[in-house]
């Protein structure tokens, strides 16, 4: 579950839980993606469903293709 401190002219636009990824290095897991106006957050989890790592990236970094954001 993504715990996530709102900044006050922050607005969640949408919340995804339970998202299972594949990195590039092909090592599999599970996690939670939160999108705010501001920013994109990744949490991963640990093999007992604790928080292991916490990602977060400005909006401005995401890249886009014919209007779609690539994540």
């Amino acid at each position: 579950m993504i715990d996530v401190k709102l900044d006050f002219d922050e607005t969640v636009l949408v919340k995804f839980e339970d998202v299972h990824f594949e990195t590039s290095a092909g090592t599999k897991g599970k996690g939670d993606i939160f999108v705010s106006n501001k920013r994109m957050v990744l949490t991963r989890e640990s093999l007992f469903g604790k928080t292991k790592e916490t990602l977060s990236f400005p909006i401005s970094e995401l890249k886009t293709y014919n209007g779609r954001p690539q994540i």
